[in-house]
């Protein structure tokens, strides 16, 4: 899904990540000793590294088949490239409706429908 918010959310993980590594990295690097400790710490700190990596791929996968609370509960509409209708109605209970809200992206809102186009 391309809403606002959950590209907020992955952008916020991504920088939290990468924030993480670089304090990892220069930390680590900072310390020029060659004890068994130094060499151990390494280790866990690649370790580290690599679980964070798998959290934002496994957060990325779950952002892809959400629908936000507030957009299953609202009335929408998505159009193509032509403005040519695909589909309205309510997500909620809609597979088909919520899989197009989550390729297209939120163009406008007016009273309590929501216009999305999807753009490839």
């Amino acid at each position: 899904m391309k809403s606002p918010k959950v590209k907020t959310q992955k952008n916020l993980s991504a920088l939290i990540a990468i924030a993480l590594a670089v304090v990892t990295l220069f930390s680590a690097g900072a310390v020029n000793s060659t004890s068994t400790e130094t060499v151990k710490s390494k280790f866990v700190e690649a370790d580290v590294i690599a679980q964070i990596e798998q959290m934002i791929i496994e957060e990325e996968a779950i952002f892809e088949d959400v629908v936000l609370f507030e957009e299953a509960e609202s009335e929408v509409k998505v159009f193509d490239e032509n403005n040519e209708l695909l589909g309205e109605g309510l997500t909620a209970g809609n597979k088909t409706l919520r899989a197009l809200v989550n390729q297209a992206e939120l163009v406008s809102e007016l009273g309590s429908t929501k216009y999305y186009r999807i753009i490839k």
